[in-house]
């Protein structure tokens, strides 16, 4: 550790900078796709490990719960984990 004092202040910095990014690697950062409450058709479907052409015509058929905004069709997580009962 390094201390600098830097206005009237001391700061405290660390100099082992591999020990740092390692603390960083370490943190759980939610990816784009996890803070979303839907998912895409596609997104469903390599969950679900078919192809998105079946999903499209599960979603078609009601099978998938779905919500269509405009021309998007979106799948909201809490249905499709209902469906699957995790």
């Amino acid at each position: 550790m390094e201390n600098v004092q830097l206005m009237n202040t001391e700061y405290e910095f660390s100099t082992n900078i591999e020990a740092e990014v390692e603390n960083i690697e370490k943190m759980k950062i939610p990816s784009p796709t996890q803070l979303c409450l839907t998912l895409t058709v596609e997104e469903t479907a390599e969950i679900l490990g078919v192809s998105r052409t079946f999903a499209y015509e599960a979603v078609r058929r009601g099978d998938i719960p779905s919500v269509r905004i405009g021309r998007r069709i979106l799948i909201p997580k809490v249905a499709l984990e209902r469906l699957l009962g995790t």
